[in-house]
């Protein structure tokens, strides 16, 4: 079993669960773009939440 059979295999099963209305790199592509925009929504919770804590951090310094 090769890495360009394997690679292959995937892409193919890819493609049918979309029931071939899309090429198999396009479909991979879409998965990739899906993944990185919620990643992207994730981190900016993130660091919404460390902006809030060090507020609440600094407010609290800044009363002592």
């Amino acid at each position: 079993m090769t890495h360009k059979f394997v690679k292959c295999s995937i892409f193919l099963h890819v493609s049918m669960a979309y029931e071939c209305s899309m090429c198999a790199k396009c479909v991979h592509d879409r998965i990739k773009c899906a993944f990185l925009i919620e990643e992207q929504k994730i981190i900016v919770k993130v660091l919404k939440a460390q902006a809030q804590s060090q507020k609440a951090k600094f407010k609290k310094m800044k009363l002592l």
